[in-house]
């Protein structure tokens, strides 16, 4: 009888330990496993961050880029606007005396500007311009500041949807001949 306990409790006791060591081996398995899948996680983990804060600083660097390109498209269109409004400060200082030098330097300086004027205006602006534009008649000048000033203040650069009306302005010949005869 002894020997048939003895046995029993060999047996038990091999089966705990069995189980034991079964259950042992699928911890440090299932374990092993979940080291391995988190370690491969937090590599994707900081690969993904590394990608996404590249991404992030490139995004960035394109804002500022964009930023700067418009910073430097007005700063252009400021310059041109310059150069038109003092074409036409000087054009119609000179109405009174359409003959003299400066009369015709300025009148065609006012034709390189009018003309030069699609490259960087509105619609708005060239529309407005081109009312003026051969006439003897100074513009309205405040309401020649505001279309400007709203179109410096405006980052569209687009072009011309329906343009009514443009006068492509050449300089009058007969004061241009008049010009050429007192040269030579």
């Amino acid at each position: 009888m002894e020997i048939i306990y003895t046995t029993i409790g060999s047996s038990v006791l091999l089966a705990i330990l069995g189980f034991l060591f079964r259950n042992l081996i699928k911890i440090r398995l299932t374990n092993a496993v979940k080291h391995e899948y988190a370690e491969k996680i937090e590599k994707l983990k900081s690969e993904l961050k590394a990608k996404n804060d590249e991404l992030t600083s490139e995004m960035a660097y394109l804002k500022d880029s964009k930023l700067q390109r418009d910073a430097e498209a007005r700063q252009i269109k400021q310059d041109y606007y310059h150069m038109f409004l003092e074409a036409v400060s000087i054009k119609f200082s000179h109405l009174n005396d359409m003959e003299s030098e400066d009369a015709i330097s300025a009148n065609r300086k006012f034709c390189v500007e009018v003309n030069r004027l699609p490259l960087y205006a509105s619609q708005e602006a060239v529309e407005f311009v081109s009312k003026f534009v051969g006439g003897s008649k100074a513009p309205e000048f405040t309401e020649l500041y505001e279309v400007i000033r709203k179109d410096l203040c405006s980052n569209a650069y687009s072009g011309f949807d329906n343009l009514a009306q443009f006068y492509f302005q050449i300089p009058n010949k007969i004061k241009a001949n008049k010009a050429i005869k007192s040269d030579s």
